[in-house]
Parts: C-alpha cells; sequence; structure tokens
C-alpha cells in the first residue's frame, strides 16, 4: 500500500508542477512579472496584497504556486526516504527538490534584477531559456522518481545502451530538443515584447536588419522542431525495433502524435499572433513530450539488449 500510495502522491506532484509551469508561463505572457516590484519573496513589501492590480495578483499567485510546489516536492522526498530501502527512488527524489530549489532561485533572480515585464536585455534573453531547461530537469527528476517507485527493489538498469549507435542518435535528439526548447523560449519572449498586431507586419519584422535580434531569430524555431520530430521519431522507431519491447514501440508512437499536435498547435499560434491560451497549451506539450522522451529513455535502461 505505501508503494501506491507513493507513487499516487508523485503523479499528483507532477501534475501540479505543470499547473505551475503553466501560471508561470501566464506570468510572462501578460507582463506581469513586476506586478510585485523587486521586493521577493513578499509582494511590494506585502504578505497580504490588495489584488487591486491583476498582474500583482498573477505573479503573487504564481509565487504562492511556487511555494506550495517547492512544499510539495519536499513532502515526496521525505515520503520517499522514511518509506523506501532503494537506492534509486531516494536518489532522483532528492535530485527532485534540488532542481525546485534551483528553480525558486532562478525566480528570485528574475525579480530581483528585473527582467520582467518589457525589458529585452541579454540577461533576460538568457535567463528565460535557461528557466525552461532547469524547469526540463525538474521535471526528469519527478517523472524518474514516479517511474522508479514502480520497478522492483533489484531493478538493473544497462548504462551500456549509451554506446550503441541508435541510442546515441536518440540521445543527440535529445539535445536537438533542448535547442528547440531554447530557440522557442526565445521566440516567446519575442511575442511578449514585440508583437506589432497582425501577420504580415510580424513577417516583415522578422526579415528587416533593424529588428531586435530576438525577433529575427524566431524563424529557427519551427525548422528546428521539424528537423528535430524527424529525427527523433527515426531513431525511436530503430531503437523500439531491435529491441522489439511493446511499451518502447507505445512510447515512440505517443513521441510522433504529440509532435505533430504540437506542429500544429504551433501553426495555429503563429496565425492567431500568440493567444495566451495557445501559449500554455504549447508549453504544455512540449512538457508532454519531454515527460514521454524521459520515459522512452528510461524504458530503455530498463529493457536495453545490445544487438
Amino acid at each position: 500500500m505505501k508503494y501506491l500510495n507513493a507513487y499516487s502522491f508523485s503523479i499528483f506532484v507532477i501534475i501540479y508542477t505543470l499547473f505551475n509551469i503553466a501560471l508561470g508561463a501566464m506570468v510572462r505572457a501578460t507582463g506581469s512579472g513586476a506586478g510585485c516590484g523587486v521586493s521577493w519573496p513578499s509582494c511590494n513589501g506585502q504578505i497580504v496584497i490588495s489584488g487591486t492590480s491583476h498582474h500583482e495578483l498573477i505573479e503573487y499567485s504564481h509565487r504562492i504556486s511556487s511555494g506550495i510546489d517547492l512544499l510539495l516536492v519536499a513532502i515526496l522526498l521525505f515520503v520517499v526516504l522514511k518509506n523506501f530501502d532503494s537506492h534509486l527512488p531516494k536518489l532522483l527524489a532528492f535530485l527532485s527538490f534540488c532542481f525546485i530549489l534551483l528553480e525558486a532561485g532562478i525566480g528570485a533572480l528574475i525579480v530581483l534584477f528585473q527582467w520582467v515585464a518589457d525589458d529585452a536585455s541579454l540577461g533576460r534573453s538568457i535567463i528565460v531559456p535557461f528557466h525552461l531547461i532547469n524547469t526540463f530537469f525538474l521535471m526528469f527528476f519527478l517523472v524518474a522518481t514516479s517511474w522508479s517507485l514502480l520497478q522492483r527493489p533489484s531493478i538493473s538498469l544497462n548504462y551500456a545502451l549509451i554506446n550503441q549507435k541508435y541510442w546515441k542518435k536518440f540521445l543527440f535528439g535529445i539535445a536537438l530538443f533542448f535547442l528547440l526548447s531554447i530557440s522557442g523560449a526565445t521566440t516567446a519572449l519575442a511575442d511578449t515584447l514585440f508583437s506589432v498586431g497582425d501577420l504580415k507586419s510580424e513577417f516583415l519584422m522578422d526579415i528587416s536588419s533593424r529588428a531586435h535580434l530576438l525577433t529575427r531569430i524566431r524563424i529557427l524555431h519551427p525548422l528546428i522542431a521539424i528537423f528535430t520530430l524527424v529525427w527523433l521519431i527515426i531513431y525511436s522507431q530503430k531503437i523500439a525495433a531491435i529491441n522489439n519491447v511493446l511499451i518502447l514501440r507505445r512510447l515512440s508512437f505517443m513521441i510522433l502524435v504529440l509532435f505533430l499536435i504540437e506542429l500544429l498547435v504551433g501553426l495555429l499560434n503563429v496565425i492567431f499572433l500568440t493567444p495566451l491560451s495557445l501559449q500554455i497549451i504549447h508549453l504544455l506539450l512540449a512538457h508532454f513530450i519531454w515527460i514521454v522522451l524521459v520515459l522512452f529513455f528510461l524504458e530503455g535502461l530498463k529493457n536495453f539488449q545490445y544487438k
């Protein structure tokens, strides 16, 4: 029973973390990052806010949500340390806690350096994609923790897969996914900072030599997305065929389906000039793809056969 309860709680933590990520996207997309001024973790120096400003309300709601998320990950770590003897879930839960702490630290830096609202500085251009990549590492260890709770204590993971040519290609695809995510984060930032209100003007701005660098590199994002999709599908399917494991075949198919949906949502984002709802769906789909990639890798470690 303790295994089932811990696993169920770990799934809840993952779902809540996704909610918190979506709320963070709302903060950026609505320009609410400056809603609490340079005060952190309080809001404009107050613990209880007036709620008269919607920017203040959105930003402070995200701070409260992030605090709850940190607490949930801490509880997950405590539960795993207290109830499990296996080394693997303990290590993964600990690393989850480390990355949620780093997530909080990044959030504090963004506020204290005022990399928010209409700021288009180099610092913000760097910290925004770094923030996203950190959430992917956090999600990796949360998903891995949850996955490990379902495995036998004596599970043996075959790390020799990194020497197999198709797995090397797949791991390169993971690097491409990170590059795609970085380009997506900078594109979303450009959409927030430099929106001009119609599709033709957006296109002309992208190709203008006088435009901000963030807008001129937006065209790279869909190109990287298509290349990454093709690469990961080819090699995930090759791996699934070699190992002949049902779960790997299903996960490979899920990667394909989710990526195609993500491309469609990305296209709609461009056509409708990035409405808030589509931005959040686009971001969450990216995390769903990442979760499936993580599970594919973990199942590979468990089922790898060198052929």
